[in-house]
């Protein structure tokens, strides 16, 4: 099972039971491994249990994702009407894979983010999220001359910004994963790094390397491709 946080509850729906849910979880679907907000239906409520299930199929791969959630016994004085409790079925792979990068990825990023992965998969949610977040710092520092380099993480994604030309999704992207990383380094009993939010950050972290990376590369290839001589890629 994958224990979802309520921070991934969209908005809580109240029916006649005393028992409310949420009206649909964001997480990552356990199949294909794509984030997707799922739409819970198919309510069942065991009032004797107080437990709740329920089910959405996932909008990429349109696989079936079960939920069930756990409500304080009903013999408690002024029990909450939210769950105390919610895991998703089937439990989501829990080892983080990436492919091979090219070489033009610097050793100590790669390194970096291999230290990410390992913590992920160690299910060391805090490390994963510190790692990400020195991962990061990484990928700027290499995009900016030595001489800029020494500097906040703040101030090297605004200075990557003035030299490249960034799109606001890219920036938003940057700047979760170093505040991500902040919240993993520093202690709050009310808000820890869970699996979820280690995963996002892995994903977001590959994003970002392959789109400064692999990308570019790519890109090259096609527009080599584009400039050969007709007779070379073939006619008609």
């Amino acid at each position: 099972m994958t224990r979802i946080g309520a921070e991934y509850f969209d908005k809580m729906t109240q029916d006649n039971t005393s028992c409310d849910y949420p009206a649909a979880i964001r997480s990552v679907c356990p199949n294909c491994g794509n984030w997707a907000s799922f739409t819970l239906a198919h309510n069942h409520l065991n009032p004797a249990m107080s437990i709740r299930t329920a089910g959405s199929y996932c909008p990429s791969c349109n696989f079936l994702v079960k939920f069930v959630m756990l409500y304080e016994d009903r013999a408690v004085q002024n029990r909450s009407r939210v769950p105390i409790q919610v895991d998703l079925y089937p439990e989501m792979d829990s080892e983080f894979k990436v492919g091979a990068l090219p070489d033009s990825v610097p050793a100590p990023l790669r390194k970096s983010l291999d230290d990410a992965i390992r913590a992920y998969n160690a299910r060391i949610y805090g490390a994963t999220t510190t790692s990400g977040r020195r991962t990061l710092e990484g990928i700027f520092k290499y995009m900016l001359p030595e001489e800029q380099r020494d500097t906040s993480l703040y101030k090297l994604i605004q200075a990557a910004g003035d030299n490249y030309d960034f799109k606001a999704p890219i920036d938003r992207l940057s700047n979760a994963v170093r505040k991500g990383g902040n919240l993993g380094a520093h202690f709050d009993p009310d808000k820890e790094a869970d699996q979820v939010m280690a995963r996002q950050t892995l994903d977001l972290l590959v994003y970002l390397i392959e789109y400064l990376y692999v990308l570019p590369k790519r890109i090259e290839s096609l527009e080599n491709a584009i400039e050969m001589p007709e007779v070379a890629i073939g006619e008609g």
